[in-house]
């Protein structure tokens, strides 16, 4: 009620402004075209008196101010007062009076040049050229070799963030044992002389006599005094790591290294079986379209996951039958259209198109730091698992329980065959711990770097 009644006063006073301004503009223009006509001073004559308005002295041009009624411009009094005024001043080039609203100058059309040039086509130019092929080059130039095309096309990943590993969880997997992999290890965050073997912290292989190749990130804040490997039932203590010379963005494509010490059991640690890493190589650590050229559609991804009910206890899962290559992250995962933000090797339990069509191929998953991926025609490491994105249970839940990819570290890296021969100059030291110094590893390896 109180809003309309504001609404109609409102109303009300622009009405009567409104009425005002057109009363005030239709008055000034009857006095400026409709003039009195000239009458003398007297009846005999003299000076002619002028009852319109008159102009005031320094006035702008078109902005006149009623004069004094019945003013005498050649005597400068006003008649019937006797009152002296003081005359006005006079323009040395007088002007026609215009009035501002109605201006007699011709209207110009604004499409209309008064010299109008020529027009010219927007998609036709005066002298036009032979038109290039984007994808044809005039001059063709021989294509370069592959090390070459592999050198200069560097991945560049300033937008890309490779998000740490939720957790350990598995669907679809199956239980595996450990004699089928004999060279696989946990990793525990735990002195050899406890009891209870947790927490678990990552998977592990060896490759050699008493080192063992696992997930960078998996020992990044580990301390070596305070770890254990186990394999199968044996106990090793941790000599010392190797971490990456050159790590990369979020440690997404490093590998670490892992020495042990003697084991004083009746099991020798030579007896273990070694995985074979990949032969296939590298040649720009910073570019990943070899593994593209993989595109691995048969691999297997083996790692522990330990239980949530017992942490001690730890279970071998294997998931067979997973889709390796660059596409599958750099697809899945939300990108800039056309863009290589996650253009890096991944593995998936099936291809970009599968997962985009929501099939069942693609709810099988298996989580875990440093799960080795396993090409099944050769037998051969290609990759260990090191980070994966939007992963956690409430983010698989989200999508109707439909995973994301995992990202892998290729271990063929210039630089990773610099770190594992500073492994082995470890391993092959013969100092005792009691005589070990801070520093003293990192002496060893000075000449490889």
């Amino acid at each position: 009620m109180l809003r309309g009644i504001i609404l109609a006063s409102l109303i009300l006073l622009c009405r009567g402004y409104i009425n005002h301004r057109l009363q005030n503009m239709f008055n000034e223009l009857r006095q400026s075209k409709f003039l009195p006509e000239a009458k003398s001073a007297s009846s005999g004559g003299g000076a002619p008196r002028y009852a319109g308005p008159q102009p005031r002295p320094y006035a702008r041009p078109g902005r006149w101010l009623p004069a004094a009624p019945n003013f005498d411009i050649a005597a400068g009094v006003e008649s019937g007062s006797g009152e002296q005024h003081p005359q006005p001043y006079p323009h040395p080039h007088p002007q026609p009076f215009r009035h501002p609203y109605l201006h007699p100058q011709p209207r110009r059309h604004p499409y209309l040049h008064p010299h109008p040039q020529p027009r010219r086509h927007p998609y036709l130019h005066p002298h036009p050229q032979p038109r290039r092929h984007p994808y044809l080059h005039p001059h063709p130039q021989p294509r370069r070799q592959a090390e070459d095309d592999e050198t200069s096309e560097e991945s560049n990943f300033n937008n890309t963030y490779f998000c740490p590993m939720p957790g350990m969880a598995q669907e679809g997997a199956t239980l595996a044992q450990e004699s089928e992999y004999p060279w696989i290890a946990r990793v525990v965050h735990t002195p050899p002389s406890s009891t209870v073997m947790a927490p678990l912290i990552c998977t592990a292989a060896v490759i050699s006599s008493r080192i063992l190749i696992t997930a960078a990130k998996c020992i990044a804040t580990a301390k070596a005094n305070y770890t254990t490997v186990l394999i199968r039932t044996i106990k090793l203590a941790v000599k010392t790591f190797v971490f990456p010379a050159e790590p990369s963005k979020q440690m997404f494509d490093d590998v670490g290294f892992i020495i042990t010490w003697h084991n004083g059991s009746a099991i020798n640690v030579n007896d273990f079986k070694n995985i074979t890493l990949t032969s296939r190589i590298r040649v720009n650590d910073n570019s990943f379209n070899f593994f593209e050229e993989w595109a691995i559609k048969n691999s297997t991804i083996v790692g522990f996951i330990a239980s949530e009910e017992s942490p001690g206890t730890h279970k071998l899962y294997k998931l067979e039958n997973m889709h390796a290559s660059n596409r599958v992250c750099n697809e899945i995962y939300p990108t800039v259209r056309n863009s290589n933000d996650y253009w890096a090797p991944c593995v998936h339990s099936c291809g970009p198109e599968e997962h985009n069509m929501n099939s069942e191929t693609c709810r099988r998953y298996l989580l875990g730091l440093g799960h080795m991926v396993v090409d099944e025609q050769t037998n051969e490491l290609i990759g260990i698992v090191t980070w994966t994105c939007a992963n956690s249970d409430r983010d698989r839940l989200s999508r109707q329980g439909l995973p994301m990819p995992l990202g892998l570290a290729v271990p063929n890296k210039k630089t990773s065959d610099k770190d594992r021969n500073c492994s082995i100059n470890v391993r092959d030291d013969s100092t005792k711990r009691s005589n070990l110094t801070f520093g003293y590893y990192r002496t060893l390896c000075v000449n490889l770097y």
